[in-house]
């Protein structure tokens, strides 16, 4: 009983993450993070280190919290790639730009390091000045679950913005849909608080939308043909570039001969 336990335990702190080793993968083999929302890890460090807050005020399952602490490092270890192989929305710019239509879109890794550093120390001094007011951590409580439950609608409106699914790993979008899935199942049989219902029927719907995405956009013939003329632009405009640096040098070699 006792290995079973572990062994539910272990599934409870590492599946969670397993969809964005997925993603990890994709990037790295790609070399580049443009199909990847920046705002889906923002989502999840923030609703996850909210929770370790909560778990100060009113202590859960260790278990809960070894996960929560986990999906953070994940994230930033996700972030830490995105910044190496930057999208265009992130490049050249930072943390102190103070500009809000770049948030969480920036290409160095230590500007992200830093904004949680402060929110949490805002965080926690915040928590300390409040904290003779009695709903407080029911207040964080809800509010981590109403940020999660907004996890994939970055990801959605990223889909829609580009046109395409490219970049986007099918099996982190499927641990969405699994994991949301078992979530509500769950909150049903345990006749959990209706905002958590809430929450979980609003994340199998983004899901639901996502996936219709995919079946929509990666198969697009006017997606494929456009990328297929792009690359041929680029490589015509390569060769052509390539061609006059030749044909410079031949010519500025000949006049030095004569």
């Amino acid at each position: 009983m006792t290995l079973l336990r572990f062994a539910v335990d272990l599934c409870l702190v590492v599946g969670p993450i397993v969809g964005y080793v997925a993603q990890y993968h994709r990037i790295k083999v790609d070399k580049s993070s443009e199909g990847f929302s920046l705002l889906v890890s923002f989502i999840l460090i923030s609703s996850n280190l909210l929770r370790c807050l909560f778990w100060f005020g009113q202590p859960f399952n260790v278990t809960l919290l070894f996960q929560a602490l986990l999906m953070v490092v994940a994230q930033l270890i996700l972030i830490h790639l995105c910044t190496r192989y930057p999208s265009r929305a992130q490049r050249g710019h930072s943390l102190f730009d103070l500009d809000f239509n770049h948030f969480w879109y920036w290409d160095e890794f230590s500007s992200y390091v830093l904004f949680i550093l402060i929110a949490t120390v805002v965080a926690v001094t915040l928590v300390e000045l409040f904290q003779f007011y009695h709903l407080l951590y029911d207040v964080i409580g809800y509010l981590a679950l109403s940020i999660e439950s907004t996890l994939g609608i970055p990801q959605l409106r990223e889909n829609s913005r580009k046109g395409n699914v490219q970049g986007l790993s099918y099996v982190l979008v499927m641990c969405w849909l699994v994991g949301d899935l078992a979530k509500t199942v769950y909150f049903v049989a345990t006749d959990a608080p209706a905002p958590f219902l809430l929450c979980g029927i609003i994340q199998l719907v983004v899901d639901a939308l996502i996936i219709i995405q995919i079946s929509m956009l990666c198969c697009r013939p006017e997606v494929n043909e456009r990328k297929k003329v792009v690359e041929w632009a680029e490589c015509t405009h390569t060769h052509t570039h390539t061609h006059t640096h030749t044909h410079t040098h031949t010519s500025t070699h000949t006049g030095w001969v004569r």
